[in-house]
């Protein structure tokens, strides 16, 4: 009997504490200003990343390790599956409110297909670009940085019943 009693309140425990959830950024980034074939100016980056947890308010800038990503520049989709060429990196800030800010993003893989996109402080303020390439073409859309989609916050969890009892 004191071993069920045990194992129900164990239960009870492990039933009240948080879901830990995977958080997914996604980024939807302009079309291309410039492009040469077979990229075309109808085209732009887009893609996502997923990480443990939120990147969380005023974020500093600094490299991360997404769980995973995907990315496309239209011809070419990139991903942690076939990334390879140079080593994939991932460098975020955010704002007051966990919101993207600035970030610099460069994924390629071993055939010569890239993309790149970031939105990063210079002298003249916030300089944006996003780029995508492969051996032929090239497409590029500079200085106007897509947006990124910034998950909501997670519900404050509510007590859990076994402190109740």
């Amino acid at each position: 009997m004191r071993n069920r009693n045990l194992a129900l309140m164990t239960s009870l425990l492990l039933l009240s504490l948080p879901a830990m959830a995977d958080v997914t950024y996604t980024y939807t980034g302009n079309d291309f200003t410039d492009a040469l074939a077979p990229y075309t100016t109808t085209e732009s980056i887009t893609g996502s990343f997923t990480v443990a947890s939120p990147l969380g308010d005023n974020y500093p800038y600094q490299q991360i390790a997404p769980l995973s990503f995907s990315f496309s520049d239209g011809v070419q989709t990139i991903t942690n599956l076939n990334a390879t060429l140079p080593p994939p990196f991932f460098d975020f800030a955010t704002d007051l409110n966990g919101n993207i800010t600035t970030w610099s993003i460069f994924i390629g893989n071993a055939s010569g297909d890239f993309i790149e996109t970031n939105n990063l402080l210079n002298d003249n303020g916030l300089f944006g670009i996003d780029i995508g390439g492969d051996v032929v073409g090239i497409g590029i859309n500079e200085s106007n940085p897509g947006s990124w989609t910034t998950p909501p916050p997670s519900p404050t969890p509510e007590p859990s019943t076994f402190t109740l009892l």
